[in-house]
């Protein structure tokens, strides 16, 4: 069975790239940022770009995958993984059908997994009725066109709270993301403990005021949270 690319994530600094280790090199994700492909154990480990592609047999192979890094910096295009949060404009059928594949698995799975059980999140993330349709992707890993339909629809609805939209969550994520690695790495226990003020406001509102991300020293989108 071969590699299948399955997202692109965060993953610790300090992290190594799978295919580098399997090589004798202990070469980290310095990034902070990996592509996860999955192994035909079910396995999933994270590759550096290059290795990534080279492991596929070109960036194709890496179409049509989850971003969930897509808010971290300002980035050009929608990037080979075709999950930008509106998505780049695409030549073929094939290539639309399977950036909204990628777009609705990141929703799907930022409403009941990535953002849903981060510790003490505001509960209204975790969207029921998703429910079913999460555990069949679990099972199978795979949505079919008409969860993908579905899911693109609660995103989209004029109802949904715009802080629990694509972008929204993805800014959410990546805060959250940077915030436990300032948390981590910081000495002084004064800073730790502002900065778990800060988190701790995320959780509760999610959002960030620009003064927080500024003072926090975090780099995220320079759109972020602007709903």
């Amino acid at each position: 069975m071969p590699l299948i690319a399955d997202r692109k994530d965060f993953v610790d600094p300090d992290t190594c790239c799978y295919r580098c280790v399997m090589n004798g090199n202990n070469r980290m994700l310095s990034s902070g940022v990996a592509f996860f492909l999955k192994h035909d154990d079910g396995i999933v480990h994270p590759y550096g770009p290059h290795c990534a592609a080279e492991t596929l047999g070109g960036r194709d192979g890496l179409k049509g995958i989850p971003d969930f890094t897509a808010r971290d910096v300002d980035q050009p295009g929608g990037g080979e993984s075709g999950g930008g949060a509106g998505g780049s404009e695409v030549p073929v059928p094939q290539d639309a059908a399977l950036r909204d594949a990628a777009i609705a698995k990141r929703y799907l799975l930022l409403r009941m997994e990535k953002v849903a059980n981060i510790p003490g999140i505001n509960p209204m993330v975790r969207y029921q009725p998703l429910q079913t349709i999460y555990q069949d992707f679990l099972r199978t890993g795979i949505l079919e066109p008409a969860d993908v339909t579905h899911i693109l629809a609660i995103e989209r609805k004029v109802t949904t709270p715009t802080n629990l939209k694509t972008n929204n969550l993805l800014d959410v994520y990546t805060a959250e993301t940077k915030l436990t690695r300032r948390i981590k790495e910081s000495i002084s226990p004064k800073d730790k403990s502002y900065l778990e003020g800060i988190r701790l406001w995320l959780r509760e509102k999610l959002r960030l005021s620009a003064k927080q991300i500024a003072s926090a020293k975090i780099k995220i989108h320079s759109s972020a949270f602007e709903n």
